[in-house]
């Protein structure tokens, strides 16, 4: 099923498709050319390939007789006896029934052959989105190629889907996944962009959706996530991970199987949480089914009826709204029973046992977990705040037995601010270190979702914003 466009939709993708470098006329058959609809899409389309293709005729029902470039007009009644030589392509231009045209004139074809043997009619439609097709999986790995086809086809293959924007709740999903050869993996926060590097290089099939909106490349990539909607519910397919990114709406409908991204997310009940500002950043129409489109808000993390599962680390500490639909993971069991998981999971992580060397050999046993700046920028605090909040509270530790983990979320400048302070990298979730052995004994933060992790077995101090310790 593909997306219907409106005139400035196709309008804009010629624009879009050249300013790319997308090679739009490879996409067309290299044939004789027919342009039904001689419209503003039919107009320039014809300036676009005249140059490159012979355009031999104009089919237009309301302008039957006249010319357009030297080039002459007729109805599509008139086509059916008009004698050609060699195949003919016609390419359908009209943005309303480009479809039906199509297979009607393929249906006539296949009985009088009026086209030639191998002609055809086909929706320009089509030919964007084979040229769209080229730019999104220009430098894609074989894996994903072939499943970019199987949606363009619509050919059914055995798949899940994982709609991931943070380390945390991607490691979480690859334990609960199996057979990652076929999962869809769909990126959507630059936090993660080098697992996304790490995915390709395992051959995963893989979906970059990080670029800028303000980026041109985002409206190609919009497009084919219609497509991959469209396919995944056609399909009946699996779709786990977040439902709090924009990228999820177009899988709202199938009721995401939700994991975990933070328990700090489940402190409150749902009439608490959407009594602030979280209902506010869902407050847009579901692109990917009409009958929801009137649905004022999606509620996230679970909450939503439209949810059935979601996967936490806690059942426990889950609202009594999610009790029902809450699934427990267990990570240290499943961490210890999979050492191929555990391989690949190092792998994209890019790390590897001397990490731990690395830990024991500073002699450092205080881990100090940063925040998202977004997360405290939410509260009012500003950046510089946020930093002399960092330099009060790490005033009551010896520095030379801290070592400081900052959030994939997390830009501030640690060598600049805590001078000769050892930094660990902020790729991976620090869960990962729990799981290995390593003298860390005392975990400090803000607020921090891994201070609550129930693989640590240490000392946690939690400080507020004000730089007081939370009893």
């Amino acid at each position: 099923m593909i997306k219907k466009k409106s005139i400035n939709d196709v309008l804009s993708s010629f624009v879009v498709l050249e300013y790319l470098g997308a090679d739009f006329i490879r996409c067309i058959p290299d044939t004789k050319i027919v342009i039904y609809g001689i419209g503003a899409v039919g107009k320039v389309l014809f300036k676009k390939i005249k140059e490159y293709r012979d355009v031999i005729l104009i089919v237009d029902n309301n302008q039957d007789g006249r010319m357009f470039n030297g080039v002459e007009i007729i109805s599509e009644q008139k086509l059916e006896a008009y004698n050609f030589r060699g195949d003919i392509t016609v390419i359908v231009t009209t943005t309303n029934d480009s479809f039906c045209i199509s297979e009607r004139l393929n249906s006539k074809n296949r009985v009088c052959r009026f086209l030639g043997e191998n002609g055809h009619a086909l929706p320009l439609f089509k030919i964007i989105i084979d040229a769209e097709k080229e730019l999104i999986i220009g430098s894609a790995n074989q894996r994903t190629r072939c499943f970019v086809e199987d949606v363009l086809k619509d050919r059914y293959t055995e798949k899940r889907v994982l709609v991931v924007a943070s380390p945390y709740t991607f490691f979480l999903s690859m334990l609960i996944l199996e057979d990652y050869d076929n999962v869809v993996f769909i990126i959507c926060s630059k936090i993660i962009r080098k697992i996304a590097d790490g995915l390709t290089k395992e051959g995963f099939i893989l979906f970059d959706f990080t670029y800028d909106n303000n980026d041109i490349r985002q409206r190609v990539l919009d497009d084919f996530l219609v497509l991959l909607a469209n396919y995944v519910k056609d399909h009946s397919i699996e779709v786990y991970g977040h439902d709090h990114t924009e990228v999820s709406s177009y899988f709202y409908d199938l009721g995401i199987k939700v994991v975990e991204d933070g328990l700090a997310n489940y402190k409150k009940t749902a009439s608490e949480i959407y009594d602030v500002s979280v209902s506010k950043k869902i407050d847009y129409s579901i692109p990917s089914d009409d009958k929801l489109k009137n649905q004022k808000h999606y509620y996230p993390f679970g909450f939503d009826d439209l949810v059935k599962d979601v996967f936490l680390t806690r059942v426990n500490c889950a609202p009594k709204e999610l009790r029902k639909k809450a699934h427990q993971i267990s990570i240290k069991d499943i961490w210890e029973s999979n050492p191929q998981k555990k391989e690949i999971l190092f792998r994209l992580f890019e790390l590897n046992d001397d990490i731990v060397d690395v830990i024991n050999s500073q002699n450092r046993h205080i881990l100090y977990l940063t925040s998202d700046n977004s997360s405290v920028k939410n509260y009012g605090i500003s950046r510089r705040r946020e930093e002399e909040l960092v330099i009060k509270i790490l005033s009551n530790y010896n520095l030379d037995e801290v070592m400081i983990k900052p959030h994939p979320g997390d830009n501030i400048n640690y060598e600049e601010l805590v001078p000769g302070c050892v930094l660990m990298p902020k790729s991976f979730p620090v869960e990962i270190l729990f799981l290995i052995d390593n003298r860390i004994d005392m975990l400090v933060g803000v607020g921090s979702t891994a201070l609550t992790s129930t693989l640590f077995e240490g000392t946690v101090e939690n400080y507020n914003l004000n730089g007081e310790k939370v009893k």
